[in-house]
């Protein structure tokens, strides 16, 4: 079969997979189901690259197809889920739909970007990468769940708040800002985040 099948993109499959599942449950009104694999996405997201460059001996068309796959499984997961929440919550008002379409669209833009320029650095050099040009769409991951934590807390209007989060991601994705690749630690740290927002999410307000 065509395509890679090995460990180095387990992670990124695993990825898709909970992302597909969260689209599935937005669609079914299972919005806590939903957010809860865009973490997990967003979790498996944080690992795949390093998972990868533990093979040493990966030709440079799998270090392409990993670039590609990345990316593709980020519209998935990061791009597409994150908007299907949001329209799941409201009754088809026209600013959710459209804070949906320009969220997944911003998403796009900024994946492309990321895959233009990455292949472009990789041919001038072996360096890995310090920085992003915008906020990775990767932080949907954990951002969007605050959003949609918070709302519940205080007892106001949840779509709103949700759709706002959407708008201000969007704009974050394609505004050229410096952004620094997290390390292990940084990563870390959004994990124990992420740990916050569930208990925000989850404890005392409604089950699965």
């Amino acid at each position: 079969m065509i395509g890679v099948y090995d460990y180095t993109v387990l992670a990124t499959y695993l990825s898709l997979a909970f992302g597909v599942s969260g689209i599935l449950a937005a669609m079914n009104g299972s919005p806590y189901s939903a957010l809860l694999c865009l973490m997990v996405s967003g979790l498996l997201d944080a690992f795949d690259g390093r998972i990868a460059r533990t093979k040493k001996n990966r030709t440079e068309q799998e270090k392409r197809f990993g670039i590609q796959i990345d990316s593709l499984n980020d519209v998935v997961c990061f791009g597409v889920l994150p908007g299907v929440i949001g329209a799941s919550l409201g009754g088809g008002e026209w600013w959710l739909r459209a804070s949906v379409l320009f969220y997944i669209l911003a998403a796009l833009i900024r994946l492309a970007y990321f895959n233009v320029t990455e292949e472009e650095r990789q041919s001038a050099t072996n360096e890995h990468r310090h920085y992003y040009l915008g906020v990775p769409v990767t932080a949907a991951s954990f951002v969007m769940p605050f959003f949609w934590a918070l709302p519940l807390r205080l007892g106001s209007a949840s779509t709103v708040i949700y759709a706002v989060g959407l708008t201000l991601l969007a704009f974050l994705f394609i505004t050229p800002l410096r952004v620094p690749k997290p390390g292990l630690k940084g990563i870390l740290c959004m994990i124990l985040l992420g740990a916050a927002e569930l208990y925000l999410m989850f404890y005392g307000v409604m089950p699965l």
